[in-house]
């Protein structure tokens, strides 16, 4: 059991998506190591500070899980908490200013952890807003960020490091987010977990038996805040990477303008490493932690597009075709597998409206092996792909 499957049963009993607790939890971890550790790319040094909003309607209760993250992360005393109503301006000069906390050494360094429940405020208020996040969010290239806007008062920050952690609701993110946007970097850098629905319904009438003490997940986080240096590779892990960049070719997503698939192998180190440091204290890449991480974050693209492009009936054609041209080729394919092959192309929510219509017409057969869904292309299928086939010779 690592910290975040304790925080996942400790959350159980909120309506939250319990994804939103899962990344939640994920930026936590990002916030107390901060700066002090990373993965060593050669040409720079790859830090786990992430950017995540949690897109969702009105009343899908996205701030509650905000708001935890922040409370596990604050009483620490290891880097700026900026919340409420801000402005890019105010960040800045928050970033810029020493803080100081009763037997800690002063914060020097640009270091802090923006966690908004009303992620909107922040960027409607200011055109800017979007540049200057990506700039603070790329820490490892900008050791020393020049500030140009006269009004923060802050000419220089240093050793740039910055977790963001927000809420906001899909209609606000498009009204947000733009051309400028979309192509020029901030949904790229920016991990959107989307959701349409609460984890369950509770009245809260009774006390939940999944409630959190944010006490007793105190005492694990400053012990990774004591950490210090650079991530090593298992084996396994090297490997496991390895192949998956190697056979990934982020020039084949044509359609895909955010520039996700161009950033995702560093997003999936990333999360690669908060998974290894909820586990242990120790700075070691494993073959599991790149396993999850892939799985995590190959959804990212397509939730770009959803939240960019908006979605619909439309759009599920060629994406069930995609499915359906998979099965006729391999037969039989894991869940995970038809994820990977296709990231990009559609995601594990598509998945969740595509099999179970397959399925009804007996086209597919699912079963589970070690808690994986395994997908076989049923004779039906077959049947089905040749009908069609013979349709279109007859028309041609």
């Amino acid at each position: 059991m690592s910290w975040i499957d304790d925080f996942m049963d400790a959350t159980k009993g909120a309506e939250s998506p319990r994804s939103y607790f899962y990344w939640s939890a994920l930026a936590a971890i990002s916030a107390t190591v901060n700066n002090k550790v990373y993965l060593d790319k050669h040409f720079y040094k790859l830090y786990p500070n992430v950017y995540i909003l949690l897109v969702g309607k009105s009343g899908l209760r996205k701030s509650y899980p905000v708001n935890l993250a922040k409370q596990l992360v604050a009483p620490l005393n290891i880097t700026r908490i900026i919340s409420g109503r801000n402005s890019v301006q105010s960040i800045i000069q928050e970033l810029g200013r020493a803080q100081t906390a009763p037997g800690r050494p002063p914060i020097k360094d640009a270091i802090g952890f923006i966690a908004s429940g009303e992620m909107g405020t922040l960027l409607v208020e200011d055109p800017q807003a979007t540049n200057i996040l990506m700039d603070l969010h790329d820490g490892h290239y900008n050791k020393e960020w020049k500030n140009t806007l006269k009004t923060s008062g802050v000419d220089e920050l240093r050793n740039v490091n910055v977790t963001l952690l927000g809420a906001i609701n899909p209609e606000l993110l498009k009204d947000i987010i733009h051309a400028k946007e979309i192509k020029g970097g901030f949904v790229a850098r920016t991990m959107l977990v989307v959701e349409h629905k609460k984890a369950h319904r509770n009245p809260l009438i009774d006390k939940p038996t999944g409630i959190i003490e944010i006490e007793k997940f105190l005492p694990y986080l400053r012990e990774l805040s004591q950490l210090e240096g650079g991530f090593v590779w298992s084996q396994g892990a090297r490997d496991m990477f390895t192949d998956w960049y190697m056979g990934y070719d982020a020039d084949e997503k044509k359609d895909d303008n955010t520039g996700t698939a161009q950033r995702i192998h560093d997003q999936v180190l990333k999360v690669a490493m908060l998974l290894a440091l909820a586990e242990r204290p120790e700075l070691v890449l494993e073959e599991r932690h790149i396993d999850e991480a892939l799985d995590e974050c190959l959804k990212f693209e397509s939730s770009a597009k959803s939240v960019t492009q908006g979605t619909g009936s439309s759009e599920m054609a060629p994406k069930i075709k995609l499915v359906v041209d998979e099965l006729l080729r391999k037969k039989e394919i894991k869940r995970s597998d038809l994820l990977r092959y296709h990231y990009g192309d559609f995601d594990s929510m598509d998945l969740d409206r595509i099999m179970p219509t397959l399925i009804q017409a007996k086209m597919v057969k699912e079963s589970i092996e070690n808690r994986e869904p395994i997908y076989k292309a049923t004779p039906v299928l077959f049947e089905a792909f040749e009908v069609m086939q013979n349709k279109r010779k007859k028309a041609v």
